[in-house]
């Protein structure tokens, strides 16, 4: 069972974020691209987090802020499950953590 810490998970997620950000900063449009075609080919996963527009041949790329930060608040609210009976055990706690937790906090 590999588990990433939610820390280390955060950093590499604001890291990818910002090399996506970058590529599409840097790239000159010529004539014959196309724009929307060209953002989906290089955000791919990260089209959500980002708003653009063009100008000057140049993507202007904005950060959907509110998309972010509803991805950083269900980091580390995953587990990776294993099959067997281990895995089984793995998923009956892991839920009862979060029944408690809806339960006593209301989450």
């Amino acid at each position: 069972m590999i588990k990433r810490g939610e820390t280390e998970e955060k950093q590499h997620f604001y890291l990818k974020l910002k090399q996506v950000q970058n590529r599409l900063e840097e790239v000159t449009l010529k004539k014959w691209m196309h724009p929307r075609q060209l953002f989906e080919e290089t955000a791919k996963g990260f089209r959500k987090y980002f708003d653009y527009s063009v100008r000057n041949n140049k993507f202007i790329v904005s950060v959907r802020k509110n998309a972010v930060s509803h991805r950083v608040n269900r980091m580390g609210d995953s587990s990776f499950f294993t099959e067997g009976i281990l895995g089984l055990s793995i998923l009956v706690c892991f839920m009862g953590r979060r029944i408690l937790l809806k339960g006593i906090l209301g989450y």
